[in-house]
C-alpha cells in the first residue's frame, strides 16, 4: 500500500488572548528550520512541533526531531524577534526516539501575549550547532472546541 501525506490546513487566528481567555484550545502545529537559527546553521535534518494551549493556559506538546546530528537540547525561548535570540524559559525533557513530549504547565499572560506576538519559540541544539541546529516560532494556530480537545489531542501525540 503506497505511502499518504496527510496535510493539515490551520486558519490563523486574530489574537490569542481572548480565545484562550474564554476556555477553547488552541493547536499549534508548526516546523523548525536551520535558517532560521540566530545565527543561521547549516545543519541537515527536520524537526517540527505540535502544541497546545487552553484556556486555563496549560502549555503542552510534542516536538519530533530528524538529524544525524547528536542532539543536547530542546528548549522553548522568548520573546524575541526573527532576528534575535531570547532568553530560556523552558527546558524540555530529553529526546527519546528523536521525539519529546513535553507540559511546561500553565503559562503566563505575558509568555501568552509574546506567543501571540510571535516571539517566542522552540530550538533545538546539537553538538555540532550548539547555538541552535533548528528553530521555529510557536505559530500556525487554529481554534479547538474544548469537546474536540481530546480527540484532537489524541491524533498528533
Amino acid at each position: 500500500m503506497p505511502k499518504r501525506k496527510v496535510v493539515l490546513a490551520i486558519a490563523l487566528c486574530g489574537s490569542l488572548t481572548p480565545m484562550a481567555a474564554s476556555g477553547d484550545c488552541m493547536y499549534f502545529l508548526y516546523a523548525l528550520d536551520s535558517h532560521s537559527t540566530v545565527p543561521s546553521s547549516d545543519a541537515s535534518g527536520r524537526s517540527y512541533s505540535a502544541a497546545f494551549l487552553c484556556g486555563d493556559f496549560h502549555l503542552t506538546g510534542s516536538v519530533t526531531v530528524e538529524t544525524t546530528e547528536t542532539v543536547t537540547g530542546v528548549h522553548i525561548h522568548g520573546p524575541a524577534n526573527a532576528d534575535e535570540n531570547g532568553p530560556l524559559l523552558y527546558t524540555l525533557p530529553p529526546l527519546i526516539a528523536g521525539r519529546v513530549g513535553f507540559d511546561v504547565g500553565p503559562i503566563s499572560e505575558a509568555v501568552l501575549h509574546e506567543i501571540d506576538l510571535r516571539r517566542v519559540y522552540t530550538d533545538v541544539h546539537t553538538v555540532e550547532h550548539p547555538q541552535g541546529a533548528f528553530r521555529g516560532i510557536i505559530s500556525g494556530e487554529v481554534a479547538v472546541a474544548p469537546g474536540a480537545w481530546g480527540g484532537v489531542k489524541t491524533l498528533y501525540r
